[in-house]
C-alpha cells in the first residue's frame, strides 16, 4: 500500500485550526469566504488559493492546471456550463447527446425543504441540491432517517450559494431545487458502494482519470492513463494500487462516453460510475477540487497546465 507523502498536506492557515476549536474546517472555511464574497473576485481566488495551496496563482500567465482553473472560473463564461452544473439540468444535456440510458432514476423534484415527501419515497434514496456540490445525503434505511435533522440540513444547503462561497462562475443563477434519486450500490465492492471515475477532459479529449474508492469505509484514490496504467501520483487522499481490482471491460466505452459530454468545453471533468458494467452518470464540473489541491509529485499540476489550452474568446 503507498500512501500519501506528508509533505503533500496543503499548507493552509486553516488546517492549522485545532479541531476542539471548530468541528469543520471546510464549514469555517467557506464562512470566511462567504464574508469576503463582496470583495473583487480575482482578489478573493487569489487569496483563497494561497491560504489553500500556499502559494498565490500566477493569473497573467497561469502554467499549472490549477492555475488555469482559477483563470477558468474568472474568465470563460459558456452560458452551457451552468446547465451543466445543475444537478437537475445536466439531465436535459445528457439526454441531447443521445446518452438518457446513462441517467440515474429520478424520484422528485422539488423546490423547497417542505415539498419533500418522505412517503413518497423508497426505503434506499440519495438526497441532491442542484445548486451546490458536495450536498448529497444517502439514506439506506427510511425508517432509520431522522427527518427533522435531515429537513434542516439539506434546507441550509439548498440556501447557500455555490458560487457565493467558491466563486466558481458556472454555478452562478443555478436554481436553488432539491433532486431525489435512486440509491445504487455495487456488491463487488468492499462495502458495496460505488467506484467514482472522474475523466478529465481537455478539449473533449480524456488526458487521464481519478478512480475514488471506498465511499463508505476507507476513501482511496488512483490516478491513471487512458489506458488503465496506474499513475504514480497523489492529491488530497492517499492512493493504494490494490484498491481496484482491476479495469472495467468497457472502459473505452466509459472514456467515449466522458468525451461525448466533454465535446466543446475547454476544460471538464466528467464523473461516471461503472454497475457490474453498466455505465451511469454522475456529475460534470469545470473546477475540480476547486483547483486548490496539491499534487505529489509538484510537476504534474505543470503537466496538466499544459494540456489546457486556455480559449482565446471569453463568453
Amino acid at each position: 500500500m503507498t500512501k500519501k507523502p506528508k509533505a503533500n498536506r496543503p499548507k493552509s492557515v486553516f488546517w492549522k485550526i485545532p479541531a476542539k476549536i471548530v468541528r469543520n474546517r471546510r464549514t469555517l472555511r467557506n464562512m470566511v469566504f462567504r464574508l469576503t464574497s463582496l470583495l473583487p473576485r480575482k482578489f478573493v481566488l487569489s487569496w483563497r488559493y494561497r491560504l489553500i495551496t500556499g502559494r498565490f496563482p500566477n493569473l497573467k500567465n497561469p502554467q499549472r492546471l490549477t492555475e488555469k482553473i482559477q483563470w477558468y472560473k474568472i474568465n470563460y463564461h459558456d452560458p452551457l456550463m451552468t446547465k451543466c452544473v445543475d444537478k437537475y439540468l445536466v439531465r436535459d444535456y445528457v439526454r441531447e447527446k443521445g446518452l438518457d440510458h446513462i441517467l440515474n432514476e429520478l424520484y422528485l423534484v422539488c423546490d423547497t425543504v417542505d415539498e419533500l415527501d418522505f412517503d413518497r419515497l423508497p426505503n434506499e434514496f440519495v438526497l441532491k441540491t442542484t445548486n451546490s456540490s458536495g450536498t448529497n445525503i444517502f439514506c439506506r434505511d427510511k425508517t432509520k432517517l431522522d427527518v427533522k435533522r435531515v429537513k434542516r440540513q439539506i434546507g441550509l444547503f439548498v440556501k447557500q450559494g455555490y458560487f457565493d462561497i467558491n466563486g466558481e462562475w458556472a454555478y452562478r443563477g443555478v436554481k436553488n431545487r432539491i433532486i431525489v434519486e435512486r440509491f445504487c450500490t455495487d456488491p463487488s465492492t468492499k462495502d458495496g458502494g460505488l467506484n467514482d471515475y472522474k475523466f478529465f477532459c481537455f478539449d473533449g479529449k480524456v488526458v487521464f482519470f481519478v478512480i475514488d474508492t471506498g465511499r463508505f469505509s476507507t476513501h482511496y484514490r488512483n490516478f491513471y492513463n487512458p489506458q488503465g496504467d496506474f499513475l504514480d501520483v497523489y492529491s488530497e487522499c492517499p492512493s493504494r494500487r490494490d484498491a481496484i481490482a482491476g479495469m472495467p471491460e468497457n472502459l473505452t466505452d466509459m472514456i467515449n462516453t466522458a468525451e461525448c459530454l466533454a465535446d466543446g468545453f475547454p476544460f471538464v471533468r466528467v464523473d461516471l460510475y461503472n454497475i457490474r458494467g453498466e455505465i451511469m452518470f454522475g456529475e460534470m464540473t469545470f473546477y475540480p477540487w476547486g483547483g486548490e489541491v496539491r499534487f505529489t509529485p509538484d510537476s504534474f499540476d505543470f503537466e496538466m497546465g499544459e494540456k489546457f489550452i486556455l480559449p482565446d474568446v471569453k463568453k
